[in-house]
C-alpha cells in the first residue's frame, strides 16, 4: 500500500480490521473536482492474525458533491485533525480497530496540517466512530464480506 501523503488529492482512507474477521478493509476517500470515489479494498487473510493477507476484490463507488462534504463535515465536525495518536484504542469482546489517515496538500483544516492519523477501536464509540458509520453509508456493504 502507497503512502498517503504521495497523492495530489485531498485523500482519506480508513483501515478496518476486525478481531474475529478473515477480512480486513480500506476505504480511500477523494475528490478530483470532477469526480469523488470511495475505493474499497478487501484483504482475506488465512487466519484472524491477519500477518498474510491478500487482496480478495476491489470496489470503486462514485459519490457525489453533496456525499463528499457529507464525509469532509462529519471529519471537522468529530474534530479529527486535533485529535492525538498517541492514545491506545481500546479493546473489548468481539471489538473492531479503525485507524483514519488523512493528507489535504492545501492544508485547509483546523490544524493547518498536510497530514494526520488517529485509532480508535470499535468500544470507543467516540467522535471518530461516527466517522466511520458516515463513510460506510456511502458504499454498497452488501458486496464486502465482515
Amino acid at each position: 500500500m502507497y503512502p498517503l501523503e504521495n497523492q495530489f488529492l485531498e485523500s482519506y482512507r480508513l483501515y478496518v480490521q476486525g478481531a474475529l474477521s478473515y477480512y480486513t478493509h480500506t476505504y480511500l476517500i477523494q475528490n478530483n473536482r470532477d469526480q469523488a470515489y470511495i475505493i474499497v479494498r478487501e484483504f482475506i487473510s488465512p487466519d484472524i492474525s491477519h500477518t498474510s493477507a491478500k487482496l480478495n476484490k476491489t470496489l470503486t463507488f462514485p459519490i457525489d458533491q453533496n456525499q463528499w462534504k457529507k464525509i469532509k463535515y462529519s471529519i471537522r465536525r468529530n474534530c479529527f485533525w486535533t485529535n492525538s495518536l498517541n492514545k491506545k484504542p481500546s479493546s473489548c469482546l468481539d471489538s473492531n480497530d479503525y485507524f483514519l489517515e488523512a493528507y489535504d496538500p492545501r492544508r485547509e483544516n483546523c490544524a493547518n496540517e498536510y497530514y494526520h492519523a488517529d485509532a480508535w477501536g470499535s468500544c470507543d464509540k467516540t467522535d471518530l466512530w461516527k466517522i466511520y458509520k458516515v463513510i460506510l453509508e456511502k458504499v454498497d456493504s452488501k458486496k464486502l464480506h465482515y
